[in-house]
C-alpha cells in the first residue's frame, strides 16, 4: 500500500473533523481567479463602463461576487466530502453573496443569449425574455427568506438579511402585480403612496446598520471563536449593504465633475 495514500480511517477522520480548514493560497487563488473570469465575461459583453469611478464600483461588485462565489462553492464541496464543519452566521452571509452574484451573473448571460438568438421577439418570445430573469430574481428571494426563517442561527442575525430580503420581495411585487404598481401612480391614493415609499426609503436607509452593529456586537460581547470565514461573509455582506450608498456617492461626485 502507498504511504501517501489515505486509508479509510483518515478519510473518516477528516471527514469528522469539525475544525475550519484554515485559509490557503488555493482559496486566494480560486477567488482571484473567478473574478477574473467575471470581468472578461463583462468585458466581453461590452458591459463594462468608462468611466473610472464606475468602473471601481463595478469592480467592488465583482469582487464580492467572486468572494461569495468562492464560499458556497467551497461549503459545496465541504458538503460534498462529507466534512461536518459547523456553519456560523458569516457563513449563511458569505453564501447568499454567492446567490445574489449567481443571480446576476444568470440574468446577464440569459439577456445576452436571447439577444444573440432572438433580437425581437414576438410576444411569446418577450414574456419568455422578460419572465426568465424574473424567475431567477424570484428563486433568490426564496432562498434568501428561506436563510431568514429555517437557517440554524440565532435571531439577532437573522435581523441582517430581513431589510434586503423585505426590499427583494417588495421589487418582485412591483414587477409581478401590475395593480400594485398601478395603486402607487394614482394620484387619488396618496396616502398609500406615501407609506409605502415612506417604508421602502426607511429600509433602504437602514440597511446597512443591523450587520454593522451585530459585527461590532458579535466582535465585543461573543465569547465563541468565529472563524475566518465567518468574518469574511460578515465584511462581504456589509459591503454589499452599503453598496447602494456608494452609488449614490459617485453619482453625487460624478455629476458634480459634470
Amino acid at each position: 500500500m502507498n504511504p501517501d495514500q489515505p486509508n479509510a480511517d483518515d478519510i473518516a477522520a477528516a471527514a469528522d473533523d469539525p475544525a475550519m480548514p484554515p485559509f490557503t493560497l488555493r482559496m486566494l487563488l480560486v477567488w482571484v481567479g473567478i473574478c477574473a473570469v467575471l470581468l472578461e465575461f463583462w468585458r466581453q459583453s461590452d458591459s463594462l463602463p468608462r468611466d473610472l469611478p464606475w468602473q471601481s464600483l463595478l469592480g467592488i461588485q465583482l469582487i464580492l461576487w467572486s468572494a461569495g462565489l468562492s464560499g458556497l462553492g467551497m461549503r459545496l464541496w465541504w458538503w460534498k466530502q462529507g466534512r461536518n464543519i459547523p456553519w456560523q452566521p458569516g457563513h449563511w452571509l458569505l453564501c447568499l453573496v454567492g446567490c445574489i452574484g449567481l443571480s446576476a451573473i444568470l440574468t446577464k448571460l440569459v439577456q445576452l443569449l436571447f439577444w444573440r438568438v432572438d433580437p425581437f421577439p414576438n410576444e411569446i418570445g418577450l414574456w419568455i425574455q422578460t419572465n426568465i430573469p424574473l424567475a431567477i430574481s424570484s428563486a433568490t428571494s426564496l432562498v434568501m427568506w428561506g436563510v431568514v426563517f429555517f437557517a440554524p442561527m440565532r435571531h439577532v442575525w437573522r435581523l441582517a438579511i430581513l431589510p434586503d430580503a423585505i426590499l427583494r420581495a417588495f421589487s418582485w411585487g412591483m414587477t409581478v402585480f401590475s395593480g400594485f404598481a398601478a395603486l402607487l401612480m394614482d394620484p387619488n391614493q396618496s396616502m398609500a403612496k406615501f407609506v409605502l415609499f415612506s417604508s421602502y426609503v426607511s429600509i433602504s436607509t437602514i440597511r446597512p446598520l443591523p450587520i454593522l452593529i451585530l459585527a461590532l456586537w458579535d466582535g465585543v460581547m461573543n465569547q465563541r471563536p468565529r472563524d475566518w470565514m465567518h468574518w469574511a461573509g460578515v465584511a462581504a455582506w456589509s459591503l454589499l449593504m452599503l453598496f447602494p450608498f456608494l452609488t449614490a456617492l459617485v453619482v453625487t461626485l460624478t455629476g458634480t465633475n459634470d
